[in-house]
């Protein structure tokens, strides 16, 4: 299995934000305190959520400090919050997570345009073009046999029965 890279986990933190976001769209808060599959959904797209942001490098994490990196890592570990402060987790004004989807989001951006950059300079430095080689080869139609067989100066040979 590969390792995935920080490109890979800032997809993963992202897919996991736009999925709570979805699935707590249009609910109150007693709505989805009564809703349990919601909140276990909710629950294990935070545990994505805090492990892919755990698995972040410092150097990235340093670039972008308008995140609480630390506080979305702390929810890697489990039954650090309870029920009750879940809601809260989502929508509070101070550290609420659906807070930080449109940041992330531009992270993520600005983190692919980055990577697209610095591969086609990459491949503009080390890699010269070269035109591609035309062949030149002649195939031979046969048309006395039952099938018709293509070749082109072939070690394989057909006989006729």
């Amino acid at each position: 299995m590969a390792k995935l890279t920080s490109l890979d986990h800032l997809e993963n933190i992202m897919v996991s934000l736009n999925r709570i976001a979805f699935y707590v769209s249009g609910l109150k808060e007693t709505q989805f305190e009564d809703d349990i599959k919601t909140k276990d959904a909710v629950y294990r797209c935070i545990e994505i959520l805090g492990f892919s942001s755990s698995q972040l490098p410092k150097e990235l994490t340093g670039k972008y400090p308008q995140i609480s990196w630390a506080m979305i890592n702390m929810l890697c570990v489990q039954n650090c919050f309870s029920d009750d402060d879940l809601w809260s987790i989502l929508h509070d004004q101070d550290f609420g997570l659906l807070k930080y989807k449109a940041k992330i989001e531009r992270i993520l951006e600005n983190e692919q345009e980055q990577l697209t950059v610095y591969k086609n300079s990459k491949n503009k430095l080390s890699m010269p073009e070269i035109p591609e080689p035309t062949l030149n080869v002649k195939i031979n139609l046969t048309m006395n046999y039952k099938y018709p067989i293509k070749t082109s100066s072939s070690i394989w040979t057909v006989k006729k029965r």
